[in-house]
């Protein structure tokens, strides 16, 4: 589809290109003030560079003003990596931490809440067999 637009657009254009290059072929001359002579060229060579030198130098211009825009958006970028990786490793250790709470094993006494509760742990006794 873009390609049969562009056929659309830059057919026509060319056809109007040629059409002014060949009424416009009346030489010219052309002098640059502070340089001693001067250049005799086709108008539509004369018309067509200026168009060209002002396409150049306004996409310098564009390329220039956009190095703000293309600053922000590596900052965000790089940003974005920073919580990426944070947002993993979080995962990674949520993971971690549901497989050892899954995992069987052995029962540390004092990692159950309600032994602790009921004051069953070793060191209380010892505690109060002391006391």
């Amino acid at each position: 589809m873009s390609r049969l637009l562009g056929l659309v657009v830059i057919i026509p254009l060319g056809i109007i290109a040629v059409s002014f290059g060949a009424s416009n072929g009346e030489w010219v001359s052309l002098r640059l003030f502070p340089l001693p002579g001067e250049l005799a060229l086709p108008l539509a060579s004369v018309i067509f560079g200026a168009l060209f030198l002002g396409v150049i130098l306004g996409g310098i211009a564009a390329w220039i003003g956009a190095g703000v825009v293309r600053g922000r958006a590596r900052t965000a970028e790089r940003a974005v990596r920073v919580r990426d990786h944070e947002i993993n490793e979080m995962r990674r250790k949520f993971a971690d931490a549901a497989e050892q709470a899954t995992a069987p094993g052995p029962i540390k006494i004092g990692a159950d809440p309600t032994r602790a509760k009921a004051g069953l742990l070793e060191e209380d006794k010892s505690r109060n067999q002391a006391a």
